[in-house]
């Protein structure tokens, strides 16, 4: 059975690059002993769909008003295809960037578009959307971002991603009816998470930590004795989880008729 596609048509000329989003970020690495990449559910997210990145750096300046006069740009270099990366669309202090393409998707298969997971930029904040790309062929979508701060320069760097996407089935969240249960309707399952609970409470308990005015120094030993049992996908009754994964394999795009 053949994988299902993404494909991306772009426009005659345009400078586009995407690809697998990394499980790496600056932040996560400056964490003591890189402590942050020991959150496995983290790492998922992180890899979790493909970015886009940016084709040339520029600085945003709002002043905090309404129109789209009120943000400006300074660009810096030049762009490699000719055109602009960003425009003031909407005003109040959106930056929208060109997505030079058109994709295309299954049946039934939306794109969820948004910044890239766990990164962050002081003053601005990336929009999500979700895009009806299977159907919706006239025109592509653009990628947002809301500055938050007034009067405060906002930076993006050559090739830095500006975008993050992946493909969820349409209506699948709308397919599911949540409830609210009581532990005493599953006594096993009751049990199992008291437990658990309680492990991490001695774990924590058992941590050599001290601190040093302002500064909280973890224990030599904390790298030896982090719990990693969901890491392993290892159950109470030390069996592994169905399915489980530590590491996402995302594919590239593959370059065809372009």
């Amino acid at each position: 059975m053949s994988s299902p596609y993404i494909d991306c048509f772009l426009r005659p000329g345009a400078w586009f690059h995407a690809r697998p989003s990394s499980l790496k970020r600056d932040w996560m690495d400056a964490t003591t002993n890189k402590h942050a990449y020991r959150c496995l559910p983290l790492l998922h997210a992180n890899q979790h769909g493909w970015e886009i990145l940016l084709k040339q750096g520029f600085t945003a300046y709002w002043n905090g008003g309404p129109t789209q006069q009120d943000l400006n740009f300074e660009l810096e270099g030049t762009s490699p295809d000719g055109s602009s990366p960003i425009v003031s669309a909407f005003g109040s202090g959106i930056i929208t960037f060109h997505i030079p393409c058109l994709f295309s998707t299954p049946k039934d298969v939306n794109l969820w578009v948004c910044g890239r997971p766990n990164s962050f930029k002081d003053g601005a904040q990336p929009l999500n959307a979700v895009v009806e790309t299977d159907w919706y062929q006239e025109g592509g979508f653009t990628m947002n971002w809301k500055i938050t701060r007034p009067n405060h320069p906002i930076h993006f760097a050559l090739h830095e991603p500006i975008c993050f996407f992946f493909p969820v089935p349409r209506g699948y969240v709308e397919s599911f009816q949540p409830r609210l249960r009581s532990f005493e309707t599953d006594l096993e399952r009751k049990e199992a998470y008291l437990n658990a609970e309680q492990r991490r409470i001695e774990f924590q308990e058992n941590l050599s930590i001290t601190q040093v005015k302002e500064t909280i120094i973890p224990g030599m030993q904390q790298k030896k004795q982090w719990q990693r049992h969901y890491f392993e996908g290892k159950q109470p009754d030390g069996s592994t989880a169905h399915g489980h994964q530590t590491k996402l394999n995302i594919k590239p795009f593959h370059i065809e008729d372009v």
